[in-house]
């Protein structure tokens, strides 16, 4: 399932998956795991997938450490 897709995917370091609320909240390295990536893992593991704020700007370059929303669906 998702609660497994995602902390396989490399450069996560941690996923709280909330099935029930809809929501994944994830830390993963940026130089490691593109957002999109998470999104693909999702949806590999059967669920639909956005990431929430979108709009939000990318992790600034050198970053150690990236955090991201993803909605489930």
């Amino acid at each position: 399932g998702v609660e497994n897709a995602l902390p396989a995917v490399p450069g996560v370091a941690d996923a709280g998956v909330e099935v029930a609320g809809g929501s994944a909240a994830i830390t993963y390295d940026p130089a490691a795991a593109a957002p999109e990536t998470l999104v693909d893992a999702v949806r590999a593991a059967g669920y639909g997938a956005l990431l929430r704020g979108a709009d939000a700007p990318e992790p600034a370059p050198g970053a150690s450490c990236g955090c991201g929303l993803v909605q489930l669906s």
